[in-house]
């Protein structure tokens, strides 16, 4: 089976400005694929060309192994998004909103197909609400329904977290993991809440500067023994001193005036914690950093 997408050196250039220079990327079916960059490393443009919004000056687009030049009403019936924040009809209610993006797809759904996509979003009860008076995470839960509403093959959400309080956040990772076991949608995430992504993808891309940096699978770009460790402290200097004369597995990368940043493995950090607390040493905070974080820093720092 071929990948569901595939795009193969994509060039866009916009006057002197090169957006994207031979961006490459592979989506499987049913999973989470994270994209991912800093802003202005070529996202968006990547988004709306396979979209077919806009036309890259070279490269290819595939869809089941089909250029989607040549089936793309196919494509874009089979794909639903949120490119950047949604937007509805102001005056009218979420529930005639909804009913308006399903007839964009020539769908003319039930009132209860309706009420039950805003109940998937957890927008139960908020049927009537006028678009104008929503928050913005309401917006955001709305722009998902609507990418939903016609039952597509691939979601692609950029920046969903938009607006989501921390219980809003929780709420959509779960509704993108039901999205992919339950629903089995093959799902594009764009998010600079690289905590959130780190939690649910299954592989991801990094792009810097319209290039791709690395792509792989999160198993084997994130899964390794190897974690960063942060430890705050009023007294590093000799902190430091007691973590070089453990008997850990530790290196450390940089001590700056109140805090020590270093690398251990995952099954010493526990205990090197624990040593330090029966030494009674005035430690402030000690926590790991999650590792696409340190991934994603490391291959954009230039």
């Amino acid at each position: 089976m071929p990948p569901i997408l595939q795009i193969s050196n994509l060039h866009k250039s916009f006057k002197k400005f090169k957006a994207l220079n031979g961006v490459s990327l592979t989506v499987n079916q049913g999973e989470i694929f994270g994209f991912l960059g800093c802003n202005g490393a070529g996202k968006s443009t990547t988004i709306r060309c396979l979209l077919t919004l806009i036309k890259p000056d070279s490269g290819e687009i595939f869809f089941k192994g089909k250029n989607i030049n040549e089936c793309r009403s196919e494509f874009l019936s089979s794909v639903g998004c949120i490119v950047e924040k949604p937007d509805f009809y102001k005056n009218l209610s979420l529930e005639t909103n909804l009913k308006l993006s399903a007839m964009l797809y020539n769908k003319n759904p039930s009132q209860k197909e309706i009420y039950d996509s805003l109940e998937l979003v957890g927008l139960k009860g908020k049927e009537k609400i006028k678009f104008k008076a929503c928050s913005q995470g309401m917006k955001q839960r709305l722009g998902i329904a609507a990418a939903l509403i016609h039952n597509p093959e691939i979601i692609i959400l950029d920046e969903p977290s938009n607006g989501l309080d921390p219980r809003g956040m929780i709420e959509l990772r779960q509704l993108i993991l039901r999205m992919k076991n339950e629903m089995k949608k093959t799902i594009i995430i764009s998010s600079h809440i690289l905590s959130e992504v780190e939690l649910i993808v299954d592989s991801l891309i990094i792009i810097d500067k319209g290039v791709n940096v690395i792509q792989g699978s999160a198993n084997e770009l994130l899964h390794g023994s190897d974690v960063m460790v942060n430890i705050e402290s009023t007294e590093t200097d000799r902190l430091v001193e007691k973590i070089k004369n453990s008997p850990y597995s530790t290196h450390i990368e940089s001590v700056l005036e109140n805090r020590i940043i270093m690398k251990s493995t995952m099954k010493e950090v526990a205990q090197l914690h624990k040593d330090l607390i029966l030494m009674d040493e005035p430690i402030q905070n000690f926590y790991t950093r999650k590792k696409l974080e340190d991934l994603f820093l490391k291959l954009t720092e230039n």
